[in-house]
């Protein structure tokens, strides 16, 4: 299956019409944010038809942090820094022989040098999940301290 615009899969889903998609890129233009995103800011739709739409469309699972508490064993696993960088969060090993598999939280799950540059640093091979900036940064924030950006 070819990729699918977001605007599509959203507008198939009846979250929006022809005007929202008009005014989101009018929007798009000036901010040079993702199209979901203009949307979510503009309230024409919510983060969680959002994050739907986008799973679908990159063919990953959303997940929801929330208060999620993760052992200090699994954030090791990946600088903080690195977590900071590139807005990921780790949530769970996996041991699986012959490997190990390490679950990651990102709002860019079809970002393949992110996944990447972290399963170096992680010496593992990623899965990734999908997640809002916002429930990312409050979960790094709550295990590491201090705010970030939730740009």
């Amino acid at each position: 299956m070819g990729h699918v615009r977001i605007w599509k899969l959203l507008k198939n889903r009846g979250c929006i019409g022809d005007a929202q998609v008009f005014a989101a890129l009018v929007a798009q233009r000036t901010s040079g944010e993702p199209l979901g995103e203009a949307l979510l800011g503009l309230g024409m739709i919510r983060e969680e038809q959002l994050l739907s739409a986008l799973s679908e469309q990159c063919g990953v699972p959303v997940v929801l942090i929330g208060d999620r508490v993760v052992s200090q064993d699994v954030l090791r696993v990946v600088p903080e820094r690195l977590l900071r960088r590139h807005h990921v969060f780790p949530l769970l090993v996996t041991e699986t022989r012959p490997c190990r598999l390490l679950l990651i939280a990102t709002a860019t799950p079809s970002d393949h040098l992110l996944l990447d540059e972290v399963a170096f640093a992680a010496g593992m091979s990623v899965v990734p999940a999908l997640a809002s900036r916002v429930d990312i940064s409050r979960a790094i924030s709550r295990h590491f301290g201090g705010a970030i950006a939730a740009s």
